[in-house]
């Protein structure tokens, strides 16, 4: 009866001793008012996370310092993996290419490959060349460079233009390169599912920034109004003209 009793009360101990441990993690664990600053620029304290100080270490969300460099994370609660996917392109070789020209504008789109591996970073990138001779300058949204992608089924998805203004000033043989961002596929992906918790879905969804297997079309357009002040009613000074490739996911 006593090796009985002195076994229950030992697990009772190491119980309580792992919950106080876990009780004194809590309290040591303090929310600490600190700021980041990705590669020289504060970013604003209304949009980080709550960041932990735990012994003098700094503890901040993998998902948000990731976004900040243009890399995306999923988790799998089955395996437990934590998986982040970044087009790293450093030196990139193109092998599918497409080019367009509008007046002294020519607006090309590249690929790395015609076929992904599902999974794999999906490197493409567009560049909008301007040929003219004399200086332009050029209005436009957020970016002037955009991406969209059509799947099989003829369904279409693209980024949400903003309304915000951006005056551009050209040279001759002045570009603009813009990298496809692999947020336009989960952006594809729910609204072809219409999903509509997003910050679900991606907690849910191991890999939700994967373009799933098949073959698209994806497309890069440019918009913008020639001049230095902006005139929505004048359309003679608007140009909008796109170009395309397609790609397969395996």
């Amino acid at each position: 009866m006593k090796t009985k009793i002195v076994a229950v009360c030992t697990v009772l101990l190491m119980l309580y001793s792992a919950k106080a441990e876990a009780v004194s993690l809590l309290v040591k664990a303090a929310v600490s008012h600190v700021f980041l600053v990705v590669n020289n620029v504060q970013l604003h304290a209304d949009s980080m996370p709550e960041i932990l100080n735990y012994k003098n270490q700094i503890y901040v969300s993998l998902r948000y310092i990731a976004n900040q460099f243009g890399a995306l994370v999923g988790y799998d609660p089955t395996s437990r993996n934590v998986y982040i996917d970044h087009n790293d392109y450093g030196q990139v070789r193109s092998k599918l290419n497409a080019s367009v020209t509008e007046g002294d504008f020519e607006l090309s789109i590249s690929s790395a490959s015609a076929k992904y591996k599902q999974g794999d970073p999906i490197k493409l990138w567009s560049t909008l060349t301007y040929r003219g001779e004399d200086p332009i300058t050029v209005s436009h949204g957020g970016s002037l460079l955009y991406f969209s992608l059509m799947d099989e089924d003829q369904f279409s998805e693209g980024y949400v233009k903003t309304v915000m203004l951006v005056y551009e000033k050209f040279q001759q043989g002045d570009n603009i390169v813009s990298f496809l961002h692999p947020g336009l596929f989960t952006t594809y992906w729910a609204s072809k599912n219409q999903i509509t918790d997003i910050d679900r879905y991606l907690q849910e969804t191991p890999r939700p920034h994967i373009l799933p297997k098949g073959r698209y079309t994806i497309i890069v357009h440019a918009e913008f109004a020639i001049g230095e002040k902006f005139d929505p009613a004048d359309d003679s000074k608007h140009r909008e003209f796109s170009a395309e490739i397609p790609i397969e996911i395996e």
